[in-house]
């Protein structure tokens, strides 16, 4: 085949084809930024984690003593007033059941904090969870995607240059033998 000046524009598109599919099989893709879990995140669910062992919510050892504190002045009181044996005998029973009540009270309520903490930190883990989904798809899944994506597209468009250029220049070639003048 003699190389005409009507074949140039084909011929540089085939030179382009390979440009583009070596461009794509070489290129090193430029560095991409990382998606990282905010940070109040990973503190929510590290505060959650924490208060999901304790085990009984704030303040209530401060309530327990007051509890006891109150039952022992009651105490000490129906002694210090006296009267009959069965009286005496009477309030103090009654103070121990008070002192009972207050405290099976304490300890409801802290099984309820510590349910409470327990779903706070499931909700905490979850929502946690949901921004690992997001980092993963953004450091891994979606860089995978676009430098496959690139590379294939490159490669595509050369290949279709190189091929369109190269059938290009064989009609113009055929064209010329047909018609030598």
């Amino acid at each position: 085949m003699e190389v005409t000046s009507a074949m140039i524009p084909s011929l540089a598109k085939t030179g382009l084809g390979i440009i583009q599919t070596g461009a794509g099989l070489f290129t090193k893709k430029p560095k991409r930024p990382t998606y990282s879990i905010p940070t109040a995140v990973t503190q929510a669910t590290d505060a959650t984690r924490q208060q999901a062992n304790l085990t009984q919510r704030p303040g209530a050892s401060a309530a327990e003593s007051v509890i006891q504190t109150n039952a022992a002045n009651i105490v000490d009181t129906i002694q210090n007033v006296g009267g009959s044996a069965s009286n005496v005998m009477q309030g103090l029973m009654n103070a121990q059941s008070q002192q009972n009540r207050a405290m099976l009270g304490e300890q409801a309520k802290n099984e309820a904090f510590r349910y409470q903490s327990f779903q706070d930190n499931i909700r905490s883990l979850q929502t946690l969870g949901r921004y690992q989904d997001k980092a993963w798809d953004w450091n891994q899944g979606q860089k995978y995607i676009e430098k496959r994506d690139r590379r294939d597209a490159l490669i595509n468009a050369g290949l279709n240059n190189m091929v369109g250029g190269a059938e290009d220049a064989a009609s113009i070639d055929l064209l010329g033998q047909m018609n030598p003048n």
